[in-house]
């Protein structure tokens, strides 16, 4: 695996020489580098937890919390969420334009968004950047969904470390009710169903799927056989067993 070596992180860092750089094996660079990256994490994670705005935009701008809290305990998400999501991971900023002659500090309440400052600030005009008066809102980041399937994954392990195995793959979450993630043999996995244990209702989406698309993979006879796989079914016995103690279902 190639890691770059960031020469000047080194020496900022550790007050190394030139002289000590020279005299450095390869892995010895990698191991401070890692001890830096190590710290670095461990200091931002603290700042979060001392931060007592990140729990409120965790609570207000981050999608998924109420839907996760309400299968998990709270204090459990929080402390995923501190540990994986910086505070720009889960909010951005809106710039309203201010129509010349518009006083410049009466802004309007836009729903799901907080007012911050009025700014003379750079802001898009099609093909350009220019200079315009505008009203800055304090908004959910347009990109977090890029980080649910990061912590609802990291939820799952560390609840089940037995569903690892099947390398989910998770993506935005915009609704629970409708939410699923994918083993890495393609099964469909409606998220309620596996935190209930429910595979019948596994077995109908896949089913449901195969017969309304039917292309490619996802044919009705290449769903037959991979809900009769060995695979599958072991994957159907371990959620059938898991222990839910602590979980709401």
């Amino acid at each position: 695996m190639q890691k770059n070596i960031d020469i000047t992180a080194l020496i900022e860092t550790y007050h190394l020489t030139e002289e000590k750089l020279k005299h450095m094996t390869l892995l010895e660079a990698i191991q401070l580098l890692d001890q830096k990256d190590s710290n670095d994490k461990q200091k931002a994670i603290q700042e979060r937890k001392n931060d007592p705005n990140y729990l409120k935009d965790l609570k207000t701008y981050f999608r998924p919390y109420s839907a996760l809290c309400s299968i998990w305990p709270e204090e459990t998400v929080q402390k995923v969420c501190i540990e994986e999501l910086s505070p720009h991971d889960i909010t951005g900023e809106h710039k309203m334009v201010i129509p010349k002659g518009d006083p410049l500090y009466n802004p309007p309440k836009l729903y799901g968004m907080e007012y911050i400052k009025t700014a003379y600030t750079f802001v898009n005009d099609g093909d350009d950047f220019i200079h315009r008066n505008c009203y800055i809102y304090k908004c959910a980041n347009p990109h977090q969904g890029s980080r649910h399937g990061t912590i609802i994954l990291r939820l799952l392990y560390e609840t089940w470390p037995q569903l690892k195995p099947f390398a989910f793959s998770a993506y935005e979450m915009t609704n629970l009710e409708s939410y699923e993630i994918y083993t890495k043999s393609h099964l469909f996995v409606p998220f309620l169903a596996l935190i209930k244990g429910d595979t019948e209702a596994i077995r109908k989406r896949n089913r449901d799927y195969a017969k309304s698309y039917n292309n490619g993979f996802f044919t009705p006879k290449n769903i037959e056989t991979l809900l009769k796989s060995k695979e599958t079914k072991q994957f159907f016995q371990t959620i059938e067993t898991m222990d839910r103690k602590g979980i709401c279902v």
